[in-house]
């Protein structure tokens, strides 16, 4: 429940702010911690866009699930 709420909000801000590297790194988590592998590989393709360092800093957690 709360990953959903969550994400909800961020995804609300990333629409916002498009660049918004925190939003989409703190999404990948709640995808992350909810097991959500394929879903938070598409945040990082996204955040890889806008912002490497801290796309690999989500990777790492990706590849640690």
């Amino acid at each position: 429940g709360e990953n959903m709420d969550a994400i909800k909000q961020l995804k609300k801000a990333t629409q916002l702010d498009p660049q918004s590297k925190l939003g989409y790194y703190y999404m990948g988590l709640c995808y992350i911690d909810m097991n959500q592998k394929d879903k938070a590989m598409e945040i990082y393709n996204t955040l890889k866009t806008i912002n490497a360092d801290q796309a690999v800093k989500l990777l790492t957690k990706i590849e640690a699930m």
